[in-house]
């Protein structure tokens, strides 16, 4: 069934407003969702207070020609759904953990990053890097290892006298 202009402009309008804040915008291709798992898609992004929307591609096209993205609008082929996020790399993180568990379900085709858009590649990269809190324990070991290193030198050289 066509849609009516009206109803095109506010789709368009809605999407805009949506894009409006977001840190992190995730193209997501579904072909195979049956209904189980896009509910289930669908929870689990809304758990991690990520926006997902699914709209025709001409229409976001449009909306997203509004929002002055660097770089080129990648093509999208099949159904397209776009996750977005406040957060730098939830939707992504979000997307991919959920395509790791539902192969050929899902999958993530592109997106925007800090205003630019980015291809498949790029965004499987942003998707793959670790929390907040592990880089936070990862950066802890790192400025903790010299000093722990120089204990263990210190402990070996008094056992050595001893």
């Amino acid at each position: 069934m066509a849609i009516t202009l009206a109803q095109k402009q506010s789709q368009t309008n809605n999407l805009t407003e949506i894009l409006k804040g977001k840190q992190c915008v995730v193209f997501v291709e579904f072909s195979k969702f049956n209904v189980f798992d896009t509910n289930e898609f669908r929870r689990k992004l809304e758990n991690a207070n990520i926006t997902y929307t699914v709209i025709k591609k001409t229409l976001a096209k449009r909306s997203m020609s509004d929002m002055n993205y660097a770089g080129e609008h990648p093509e999208l082929a099949g159904q397209i759904g776009i996750a977005t996020s406040v957060d730098p790399i939830a939707a992504a993180r979000e997307v991919f953990e959920f395509a790791k568990t539902h192969k050929g379900v899902v999958s993530i085709v592109g997106g925007v990053y800090e205003n630019t858009y980015l291809g498949s590649d790029a965004m499987l990269a942003i998707a793959t890097i670790p929390g907040r809190d592990v880089l936070y324990t990862q950066l802890v070991s790192v400025l903790i290892a010299p000093i722990q290193k120089f204990a263990t030198a210190l402990a070996e050289i008094a056992k050595a006298k001893a």
